[in-house]
């Protein structure tokens, strides 16, 4: 799926290394721009340039990323823009009261919400997830709607909200690449329909053993069992 991308982050080295990565692994994302700042994103965005999705540092100079989300959401020019917001927290230090900023984001309207410390193929599948309507949170999808409706006061309820039982937690992407793998095909045919990397396709199916293991203690060996399960699941139909 092909989409436009601006990239706000005020730290150089950190757009340029997102940027590379993104290029070298879904070549399908066009970066149409790049900003420091809130000024830069809006002289850009004011210049015509028209993004599918901004992926954005929470923590800016003069403002936040969530401030700016909120900001572009209640303007009628640019609230179709979905946003995804990035965070400096680092994932194994996370407690309850940071969680507050994931809800901040989501009533902002932001569409997505990942850890700095995360992989590539974590904001990639993020973003397939944001294009198709959806929400991505820290490696999990989410019902928008559903999030945006409840007042989420703990970390127990915004996990709850934020997991999406339905298929076990795996993104359309995952599941798309589990129906590739039943059909026969090698990593190299499936990273071509997929459009992405072989690294990438690979990323994906350490991602899927890890959400099992983590969240339901399913033990997922190879690729045989990962096709098995999946069916008997009826998380793929053959």
């Amino acid at each position: 799926m092909k989409a436009n991308l601006v990239l706000v982050d005020d730290h150089k080295i950190f757009r340029d290394g997102l940027r590379q990565n993104l290029e070298r692994f879904y070549p399908c994302y066009q970066i149409c721009g790049e900003a420091a700042d809130e000024e830069d994103l809006m002289l850009l965005l004011g210049s015509g340039v028209q993004p599918d999705i901004i992926v954005m540092d929470n923590i800016l100079q003069e403002t936040s990323g969530i401030n700016i989300t909120e900001s572009l959401k209640k303007t009628e020019e640019f609230k179709s823009i979905k946003v995804i917001i990035l965070s400096g927290l680092i994932s194994s230090s996370i407690g309850r009261s940071d969680y507050e900023y994931v809800l901040d984001a989501i009533e902002a309207g932001a569409d997505g919400y990942l850890l700095k410390d995360c992989g590539i193929e974590q904001i990639g599948m993020a973003i397939e997830e944001v294009l198709k309507g959806g929400g991505f949170c820290l490696g999990e999808t989410f019902n928008i709607k559903e999030a945006t409706r409840v007042i989420i006061n703990n970390q127990k309820k915004l996990i709850s909200i934020l997991k999406k039982e339905h298929h076990f937690g795996l993104t359309q992407r995952e599941i798309q690449m589990i129906q590739l793998l039943s059909q026969g095909l090698s990593a190299k045919e499936i990273a071509s329909k997929m459009c992405i990397t072989e690294d990438v396709v690979t990323s994906f199916k350490d991602n899927i053993k890890r959400k099992l293991k983590e969240n339901y203690d399913i033990d997922i060996k190879n690729m045989v069992e990962m096709v098995v399960w999946a069916i008997k699941n009826k998380v793929i139909t053959i």
